[in-house]
């Protein structure tokens, strides 16, 4: 079978998050037993709606939404048709907004994290935007959806969520977990006294809380604990904190950037990310996977991927976020017996669910069927 494998992601990005879902997925086809071509299809904002929608921001009324204006949707959509294989005998779209203008004769599966209602919901705010456009993209979304022959969702709560946000009728609906290749050749339990935070998004996911946390803990213990950071730069603020460490960015393309950050995961106290604008992070899967104990927030799909609670400690949104991550440091510093269990707990979780082979035996029986 020809699978054309169609994505607005470059081939060789892999940065992590979305793009790091999308390397992950074409490598689990790309090593069946099927043909798949490798089609990057995108187009560039049209600069006068980008400039109209940061003018109705700073005007504050419900602007366009640029990334999805009928024209640029079309304009994907011919390029779709242009490059499709006439001898493909199945599409598989890497995420769904950017297609949903597309005329397609060909079966076809979706994967997603997340439908975009709930993409805006999450990262913008449905308020921000003209109501009209938002309403015309759910209604193809719905549609592009219903009619694909299998659409694979990174949770079951994105699933659920693009359930009751578009009207799916979930017949064709399945999770599809993320997965990250086991790193468990080193495991550490005698761990360093330093936190781990890694983010291109330092306060979207939740890095001014891990600060105030940690300073928090160091005043009311003699044992002090680090922070290091990698990823965004932190505000000048947190980074002139005496506590604080900024490592800097990480090129995963280079293997002496990867050793760097396996060093840091493996001797991590723990890994916390009280986030705020997410879906599944894989970052969690990864620090999971070099035995780094972590905390995040009962949110999104991150729950199941720590089973609960069982795999990780969880932050409730509710309350004191501050208070519950000092909470959960002093007891991940001071039980060693905990720390333990989470350590091995994670490493269950991924190897169980979340990896390469897992993935890909699910992926491949599935599609598979399809005729």
């Amino acid at each position: 079978m020809l699978i054309q494998y169609i994505t607005n992601i470059k081939k060789k990005e892999s940065s992590g998050g979305w793009s790091g879902m999308n390397q992950n997925i074409f490598n689990c086809l790309l090593n069946s037993s099927h043909d798949i071509i490798y089609t990057q299809i995108d187009k560039p904002l049209h600069m006068g709606y980008d400039l109209l929608s940061k003018l109705q921001k700073l005007l504050s009324v419900p602007r366009i939404y640029p990334s999805f204006t009928k024209e640029r949707l079309n304009k994907i959509g011919q390029e779709v048709k242009y490059k499709l294989k006439s001898n493909a005998d199945m599409l598989f779209f890497h995420g769904a907004t950017s297609w949903i203008l597309s005329d397609l004769n060909k079966p076809y599966c979706v994967y997603l994290d997340a439908d975009v209602k709930t993409y805006v919901d999450v990262y913008q705010s449905s308020n921000n935007f003209r109501k009209k456009q938002l309403d015309f993209i759910y209604r193809k979304e719905s549609e592009f959806l219903n009619k694909a022959d299998k659409v694979f969702f990174t949770s079951e709560w994105a699933q659920n969520q693009a359930v009751k946000n578009l009207g799916l009728i979930g017949d064709n609906l399945m999770v599809l977990p993320p997965n990250a290749e086991p790193q468990f050749s080193k495991i550490i339990y005698d761990k360093a006294n330093y936190i781990l935070f890694v983010g291109h998004d330092f306060i979207g996911k939740g890095g001014n809380y891990v600060a105030q946390a940690i300073k928090k803990y160091n005043d009311c213990n003699e044992l002090k604990m680090r922070l290091k950071i990698v990823g965004q730069l932190p505000p000048s603020d947190i980074l002139s904190e005496d506590f604080v460490d900024y490592v800097g960015r990480i090129d995963k393309s280079k293997i002496s950037d990867q050793k760097k950050l396996a060093e840091l995961y493996q001797n991590a106290m723990c890994f916390i990310m009280p986030t705020s604008r997410d879906m599944t992070p894989l970052v969690l899967l990864e620090a999971m996977s070099f035995g780094c104990p972590v905390i995040s927030m009962d949110k999104f799909g991150i729950s199941e991927m720590l089973k609960g609670g069982s795999a990780g400690l969880l932050i409730q949104t509710d309350f004191d976020i501050i208070g519950q991550l000092v909470d959960s440091l002093h007891k991940i510093i001071k039980d060693v017996s905990l720390r333990k269990a989470l350590i091995d707990a994670g490493s269950i979780q991924v190897r169980s669910k979340y990896s390469r082979e897992k993935t890909y035996q699910l992926l491949l029986k599935t599609i598979n069927k399809i005729k």
